[in-house]
């Protein structure tokens, strides 16, 4: 199942991916796996290759990747997924983001983050 935000300003892009570490260490998660995606401006043989590392150094990874000008917050995409791969955070280029996973209560669980945060999709009114 995958669900996603409406699109996001840059701003609201990296409260999301912060949301999302957050969101990862209340669950214990100590290990992260992290890929650069389509955009990204890495070196080949890591496009697509997850790194594993740990949840707190993640900051940390993406500081450097912006500085190095290998990421680009909402026009580049990072995948972002729990060591397990349970679920995964897509931090979009198209300046959305999406959570990918099998398990109802953890999509339940980040749509109740993204509502309390302001980053639902609006839907037509009937």
């Amino acid at each position: 199942m995958e669900i996603t935000t409406r699109y996001l300003t840059v701003d609201e892009h990296r409260s999301g991916i912060a949301a999302a570490v957050h969101f990862y260490a209340g669950k214990q998660v100590e290990c992260v796996l992290v890929a650069y995606g389509w955009g990204c401006d890495c070196p080949d043989e890591e496009l697509y290759q997850d790194k594993l590392m740990r949840l707190s150094d993640f900051g940390a990874f993406v500081s450097a990747a912006e500085a190095a000008d290998y990421y680009r917050v909402s026009k580049d995409n990072l995948h972002f997924k729990d060591e397990s791969g349970v679920s995964e955070f897509l931090f979009c280029h198209e300046a959305d983001i999406h959570f990918t996973t099998d398990s109802a209560v953890l999509q339940e669980e980040i749509q109740a983050l993204w509502r309390k945060l302001g980053f639902e999709r609006s839907r037509p009114a009937v």
